[in-house]
């Protein structure tokens, strides 16, 4: 499951010199560096030391890991655990850092057990008023998930929750999530598989048959996936993932799908999640576009990359994700809205430089007559210096008629608004 936050460089501040968090690396099974760097591989050299750093210090790595001492449990219906939090890793991004959090079952489940799991672990809001989302259970204590990750792992005080997962809001009640079913018998009957999928990507345990999805809504779902091996099948559906494995493990399979395709699920969310971000303020009232150009052009170099992986099958796995979010059409729109911005600002420039030009023509016309002024007494009298009190008394009247003129223009143009007037009058403008 996936978490997008609003955290300052207090929060990180404080849980750096906290002794629950870690760098990632050191929960790794084989935490040695030459272990790292060939797990590292399948990242692209840019992406790499954000993904997987390979720093064992915190301060110098961009991905933490929480390990709690007591593993959460996901509290069942009749009162017995069904599933537990086994880490949480915090990706620390320049805004919205993510949350990474492993669920596991605790025993192999029917479809229904899974149906109920895969609601349950990733509620985060009430769907509804009156409604409660899932019970966990840490140390005897019975709480949400959202009370645990963000009062007991982050250590916020409640008045602050709204403001730091706010964005979660965005993806409905429900945090992303990424579920992986592994079926070690082979794949299960069509119907059953089927009825999975939609329960996952609906993010419903159970309906009822009045209440279920529509026949053209299922046909949508299903026929929304990626598969190119012959057990291996992946859906999206909402920022819901499901990926059926069938059969014996192989080819690194499911460990890829954690280690890899998680990270891969993440970045998108939090592509989806920032971009937004930018639509808003491109389109807002008060878009200030110079800031808004030189922050969008920095996320798009570090996190808005077109390729991530070095692996065929990432790559297309990234590009189905990012389409299914439609941020390549987002981008666009961004860009374009830039664009139009900017020839706005171009053209308001333009016509400022004209309108500064025509009033500093008319103060040059206005100050004509004390130069002529000046002009007519210096050639009849610089001969002998000797200069009659009419002409002081002449060229203080003519400075002091200027600056009057220009002063009252001043306070016209500002108090009437006559340069908004004059400008449509002279550059044509409705």
């Amino acid at each position: 499951m996936v978490a997008p936050l609003f955290l300052t460089r207090e929060d990180r501040a404080r849980a750096q010199h906290s002794q629950s968090w870690k760098s990632w690396v050191l929960r790794l099974i084989e935490p040695d560096r030459e272990a790292l760097e060939e797990a590292s591989r399948f990242f692209l050299p840019g992406c790499r030391d954000f993904f997987m750093p390979r720093a064992r210090e915190l301060k110098n790595s961009s991905r933490w890991t929480f390990l709690p001492d007591m593993l959460p449990e996901l509290v069942g219906p009749e009162g017995l655990p069904w599933a537990q939090i086994e880490w949480v890793d915090l990706l620390w991004t320049d805004v919205h850092p993510l949350l990474l959090i492993k669920v596991s079952g605790n025993r192999p489940f029917n479809p229904d057990d899974a149906k109920w799991t895969a609601t349950a672990a990733a509620s985060w809001h009430p769907a509804h008023p009156g409604a409660s989302p899932a019970i966990w259970r840490v140390g005897g204590r019975e709480l949400h998930l959202r009370q645990w990750i963000l009062g007991d792992v982050l250590a916020l005080p409640s008045e602050r929750w709204d403001e730091v997962d706010g964005r979660v809001h965005w993806f409905g009640q429900d945090l992303p999530n990424f579920n992986l079913c592994h079926a070690e018998g082979g794949w299960p009957e069509d119907q059953v598989r089927d009825d999975l999928v939609l329960h996952f990507a609906l993010g419903m345990s159970s309906w009822k048959e009045e209440f279920g999805p529509d026949t053209t809504t299922q046909q949508a779902i299903l026929a929304h996936h990626l598969q190119e091996w012959a057990n291996w099948r992946l859906y999206e559906w909402r920022n819901r993932l499901t990926l059926f494995l069938a059969g014996a493990a192989t080819h690194g399979q499911p460990r890829n799908t954690e280690t890899y395709y998680s990270l891969l699920f993440a970045t998108v969310c939090y592509q989806r999640v920032r971009l937004t971000d930018f639509l808003d303020q491109a389109t807002g009232p008060d878009a200030g576009i110079a800031r808004l150009r030189h922050s969008f052009a920095a996320f798009r170099r570090q996190y808005l990359p077109h390729r991530v992986t070095t692996y065929v099958m990432g790559d297309r796995i990234y590009d189905f994700l990012r389409a299914a979010n439609h941020l390549p059409e987002i981008q666009k729109e961004i860009e374009e809205q830039i664009r139009l911005a900017d020839e706005a600002e171009r053209l308001d420039l333009g016509r400022q430089e004209n309108l500064t030009m025509i009033v500093l023509t008319t103060v040059a016309a206005l100050f004509l007559p004390a130069s002529l002024l000046t002009g007519a007494f210096g050639m009849n009298k610089m001969s002998d210096l000797t200069l009659e009190p009419v002409f002081w008394w002449g060229l203080l009247a003519a400075y002091v008629l200027g600056a009057l003129l220009v002063g009252g223009l001043t306070v016209a143009f500002g108090r009437y608004r006559l340069l908004p007037k004059l400008s449509a009058l002279l550059l044509g403008r409705n």
